[in-house]
C-alpha cells in the first residue's frame, strides 16, 4: 500500500506543478491597461519615465492612457511605442523647445490624440513619428507657432476629428507616408495646409485651409498621390491645381501626378489678392470651385464668408477681413 502512495505522488506532484504553469501564464500574458497623470511640477525627463514605464508595464499589448497637464516643456518627450500597444493622450500639453521637438516617437504602435491639447509656441515640430508607427487625432488641438504640427516620415496618420495648425508653416508634413482625413480641421495661415513628399493624401471629409497665396497642399515627386472624395478645400488662389506654387488650392510639384478629386468633394480658391473686401450674397465674385461643386457668398449669423456645397457635402466657412451683403 505505501508503495502505490508513493508512485501516485510522484506522478500527481509533476502534474499539479504543470497545471499550475499553465493557469499562471495568462495571467503573465495579460497586463492590465495603464493610466499616467503628468502634472506641471514634472520635469520632462520625469515625464518620459512615467510614460515609458507605462507603456513596459502593458506587457507589449494594451492601451496607456495619459492625462494631466504641464504648459512649460522645456525638451524633447521622447517615446517608444511597440505593436500592440496604443498611446492615448488627452493632456495639455505645451512649451518652447526650441530646435528640438515637443514630442517624438517611434515603433510600430499608435500615438492616439483624443483631447487635450499638444502645442509648441517655438520653431520645431510639435510631434515627430519616425518609421512604420501610426498617428490617429479624434480630438484635441496640436500646434505650433512657427514650425510643423505634426511631421511623418514613413508612418500613417488618421485623422478624424481635431484641430492640427501651424501659423507659418504647414500643418501636416509627409514624407514616405499616408494621410487618410475622415475629419477634423488642418489649416495654416501664412503657409501650407499639406506638404506631401512621396506620399499619399486621401481627403474623405474634413476642412483643409490656407489663408496664404503658396496654397492648401503642396505635394512632391511622382510617387505622390492625392485622392479627394469628400471635404472641403480652400485657399487664396486662383486655381484648383498648379505647378506654380502660389497659383492653386493643390501644388503639384516634381512631377506630381494630377489629384483625382470625386465624390462630394469641394475645393474652392477666392482670389484674395485683386483686393476687394465688400461682396454681395449669392454672387460667385473672386471665387472658383471644382466641378460639381458651388461656391457663392454667403453670410452665416453674424459671420462673413463662403456657402459651399456639392451633393451631400455642405456648409459654411468663415472668412476674417470682408463683408457680405444680403
Amino acid at each position: 500500500m505505501k508503495t502505490i502512495t508513493t508512485k501516485l505522488i510522484s506522478v500527481l506532484l509533476p502534474m499539479a506543478a504543470v497545471v499550475s504553469v499553465l493557469v499562471a501564464m495568462p495571467l503573465m500574458a495579460c497586463a492590465a491597461d495603464q493610466t499616467v497623470t503628468i502634472a506641471q511640477s514634472d520635469s520632462v525627463a520625469q515625464i518620459q519615465t512615467k510614460v515609458s514605464n507605462a507603456i513596459d508595464n502593458t506587457g507589449g499589448s494594451g492601451i496607456v492612457t495619459v492625462n494631466g497637464s504641464k504648459n512649460n516643456a522645456n525638451g524633447n518627450l521622447s517615446l517608444s511605442i511597440p505593436s500592440g500597444v496604443t498611446v492615448i493622450w488627452n493632456a495639455n500639453y505645451a512649451g518652447d523647445v526650441g530646435l528640438s521637438d515637443l514630442i517624438t516617437f517611434e515603433g510600430n504602435g499608435t500615438f492616439e490624440i483624443a483631447s487635450g491639447s499638444i502645442k509648441n509656441s517655438g520653431t520645431s515640430l510639435a510631434i515627430y513619428a519616425l518609421g512604420t508607427a501610426t498617428i490617429k487625432v479624434s480630438g484635441g488641438t496640436i500646434s505650433s507657432k512657427i514650425g510643423v504640427a505634426i511631421r511623418s516620415d514613413g508612418s500613417t496618420v488618421n485623422i478624424n476629428g481635431g484641430t492640427i495648425s501651424s501659423e507659418y508653416t504647414c500643418a501636416i508634413d509627409l514624407g514616405n507616408s499616408t494621410v487618410n482625413i475622415n475629419g477634423g480641421t488642418i489649416s495654416s495661415e501664412n503657409g501650407v495646409a499639406i506638404r506631401s513628399k512621396g506620399s499619399t493624401v486621401n481627403i474623405n471629409s474634413g476642412t483643409i485651409s490656407s489663408t496664404s497665396l503658396y496654397g492648401a497642399i503642396h505635394t512632391y515627386g511622382s510617387d505622390s498621390k492625392i485622392n479627394i472624395s469628400g471635404g472641403f478645400v480652400f485657399s487664396y488662389s486662383t486655381a484648383i491645381t498648379s505647378t506654380n506654387t502660389s497659383g492653386g488650392a493643390i501644388y503639384l510639384g516634381d512631377s506630381t501626378p494630377a489629384p483625382t478629386i470625386g465624390g462630394n468633394a469641394v475645393i474652392c480658391v477666392w482670389n484674395q489678392a485683386v483686393g476687394t473686401t465688400t461682396y454681395t450674397e449669392g454672387t460667385t465674385t473672386d471665387l472658383v470651385a471644382n466641378t460639381g461643386a458651388s461656391a457663392t457668398w454667403a453670410k452665416s449669423g453674424s459671420q462673413d464668408g463662403i456657402s459651399y456645397s456639392n451633393a451631400t457635402n455642405s456648409g459654411f466657412f468663415l472668412i476674417s477681413g470682408i463683408v457680405v451683403n444680403a
